[in-house]
This record gives C-alpha cells, sequence and structure tokens, in this order.
C-alpha cells in the first residue's frame, strides 16, 4: 500500500509538472503570436499611405513654420535697426538743438 501511495503522488507530481511546463510552452507561443501580430500591424501602420502623406505633409508645415519664423525674426530686425536709427536721429537732433539754445543764451548774455 505505501508503495501504491507513492506512485500516486510521484504521477500527481510528474502530471503537474507536465502542465505546468505545457502551460508555459503554451504562454510562451501565445506572448511570441502577440508579438508577431504587433509588428505586422506596426508595418501595415509604417507602410500605409495616408500614414506616409501625413508624415511628408508635417514635414513641409514645419518647414513652412521655420520660414515664417526666419522672416518674421528678420522683419523685427529691420524694424528694430530702424526705430534705433530714427532714436538716434531725435536725439542728435535735441542735442544739435540744446547746443544752439545754448550758444544763443551765451551771446544773448555775452552782449548784454
Amino acid at each position: 500500500m505505501p508503495y501504491v501511495r507513492t506512485l500516486a503522488i510521484a504521477l500527481m507530481g510528474l502530471t503537474a509538472a507536465a502542465c505546468s511546463r505545457s502551460d508555459t510552452d503554451s504562454v510562451k507561443h501565445d506572448l511570441n503570436a502577440a508579438g508577431n501580430q504587433m509588428s505586422a500591424e506596426g508595418r501595415k501602420i509604417r507602410d500605409d499611405p495616408a500614414v506616409r502623406q501625413a508624415g511628408a505633409d508635417l514635414h513641409h508645415a514645419a518647414n513652412d513654420a521655420r520660414v515664417a519664423v526666419r522672416e518674421g525674426a528678420a522683419d523685427v530686425a529691420d524694424k528694430t535697426a530702424a526705430a534705433a536709427e530714427e532714436a538716434s536721429a531725435k536725439a542728435h537732433r535735441a542735442a544739435a538743438d540744446a547746443r544752439d539754445k545754448a550758444d544763443a543764451r551765451d551771446k544773448a548774455d555775452d552782449h548784454s
């Protein structure tokens, strides 16, 4: 009897180990299949003409935006330079006017 009991326990252990290995193999197979399917779907998306066109459109839009920013920056630089030149000219005129007024006062003081 103890022999039968030991044999039954051993068979149950082997069965459990076999099921465990079978389950592990099944899970590995399922994961591998899922990975392959995901790769295939990724390739479909990558090769989809609409997706490629969207990528090209995005690239062109980015280039257009870059050009617009450069043109805007150049315009701002030009306007800033013009404003600085105008401010400089006004400052020189104001300084010249102040010198002329000071010279006129000095002459008036000298004649008095």
